[in-house]
């Protein structure tokens, strides 16, 4: 589920990693500017590298899922 509060699921169930990522992904997009470029990609001075706070609770399999997106994040340029 995918709302104002963030992306929730189970996780295993209706919350993988490659739900992670895909959204991690879209959310990089996003941030960029729907440009199509990837975060931080392109001519610097229109283009800034963005900065991501990613928050979680210690819930079963947070963290590893919170890697998963901090990855996702750091591939589409992303800190």
């Amino acid at each position: 589920m995918l709302s104002v509060s963030g992306l929730r699921g189970i996780v295993g169930a209706s919350l993988t990693p490659e739900v992670v990522c895909r959204f991690a992904s879209a959310a990089a997009w996003w941030i960029a500017g729907g440009s199509g470029e990837r975060a931080g990609a392109g001519n610097a001075a229109h283009i800034a590298t963005p900065s991501v706070v990613l928050a979680g609770d210690g819930r079963r399999g947070g963290d590893a899922l919170r890697r998963v997106m901090a990855g996702a994040l750091a591939s589409c340029g992303c800190h």
